[in-house]
Parts: C-alpha cells; structure tokens; sequence
C-alpha cells in the first residue's frame, strides 16, 4: 500500500469535523502531485500539480514537522487559515505534506456583523425609558460589576458578592419591595443568606465612609 494512504482517513476525518468549512489536501512530494483530497474548496483535484516548492522542501529541518498556521487566499478571494504537516519516512525524510486550509470568510464575516450589532446602540438616558424598572437597573449594576470583577455569577467570592451589594444598596435597590428576593434568586443564594452579606457590606460602607471622614477631619 501506498505510505501516504493510511493518511486519507485522517483528511476525511478533519474534514468532516470542521462541517465544510475546510478542505484536507494530501501532497505526495515524490511526484509533486495532489495524492488526496477531502472536501475541495480550492477547485483543485487528484492528480493536480501540488505548485510545492523542491527547494523549499528540502530545507525543512528534521525537527519541524508542523507549518503555520499562515494565511492563504482562494479562489473566490475568501480568507484561508492553513496549517501543514510534513509527513516523514523511516528515515526521517519529508514523502508528503497534509495541508489543512480553513476557509475564515464566513466567519469574519459574522464576527463583524456581532460587533456592529454590539456597536449599535443609540446612547439614550435610560432613565426615560426604564426609570420604574428596578430589576431592569439590578441586572444592569450587577453585569458591570461581573464585567469590573472579571468574574460571573457562579465564581463569585464572598467578597465579590459584598461588592456587588455595596453597588446595589448605593442605587437604592433593597428599598424596593421584592428586591431581595430578585437579588437571591439572581445570585442563587438563600434569603437568609442575602441579609448577612448586605449587612456585612453596610458595615464595610460605614466603616469606609468613617475612615474618610477621619482623613478630613
């Protein structure tokens, strides 16, 4: 059998795990040919001349055995991630080259529909709009504080969570009925559980605005 055929399992299987998005190129360096290809994107097929350069081939180290990831165009002027593996013999020498070329385009172009959709947003004072809507500036306040902590809801530490309720108590939250509750289901905490650490964090606030008062004193 052909050394490089045991490789054709391994193309179909990239291929199809990457759902279309790539094709799996089998170079075959002794006749400087496409040996296998699996899902064609490029318009090339079997048999096609690989274009790979000898020289270049030659000065592959023994040590490199993998090439890129680089940047390719194809034919329809769409982007192309590529990476190369060199295929070796017994003897270490370089019989073949599995090029696997990611086709970027459609997802760059989703990238940038997200971030334009993201960018798009009018600044309006959102106090005209949800000025009655607590849970609305609750979930707003505790996303800038998961965004300044670095953190989500489920990471949260003691010490995060006194943060967030210092930020909350500081907007009045807790002086809407029902606001504890929406709070403890928000951080999955028991009631109980919310008024020790608010009370925790009042003490905190006093106990920080008392050192300032002392600075100034």
């Amino acid at each position: 059998m052909d050394i490089l055929s045991k490789y054709k399992p391994i193309c179909d299987a990239v291929a199809t795990l990457l759902a279309g998005h790539a094709e799996v190129v089998l170079h075959d360096l002794s006749t400087n040919q496409i040996a296998y290809i699996s899902n064609p994107l490029s318009n090339r097929s079997i048999g096609d001349n690989s274009l790979v350069d000898a020289e270049e081939v030659a000065q592959i180290k023994p040590g490199i055995n993998v090439i890129g990831p680089y940047l390719k165009a194809n034919w329809d002027g769409q982007s192309i991630k590529a990476i190369t593996a060199v295929l070796r013999d017994e003897e270490n020498q370089p019989i073949g080259l599995l090029c696997i070329n990611l086709v970027t385009g459609s997802m760059e172009a989703a990238i940038n529909l997200l971030q334009e959709l993201s960018q798009n947003t009018a600044q309006v004072d959102t106090n005209l709009l949800m000025r009655d809507d607590w849970r609305e500036t609750t979930n707003i306040l505790i996303r800038k504080v998961l965004r300044d902590r670095r953190t989500t809801i489920a990471s949260l530490k003691r010490h995060d969570k006194i943060a967030l309720l210092q930020e909350l108590d500081r907007a009045d939250i807790f002086q809407v009925r029902g606001s504890a509750d929406y709070v403890a289901r928000a951080l999955s905490i028991s009631r109980a559980n919310l008024y020790q650490i608010l009370k925790t964090a009042r003490c905190q606030t006093l106990e920080g605005q008392s050192h300032g008062d002392d600075t100034h004193a």
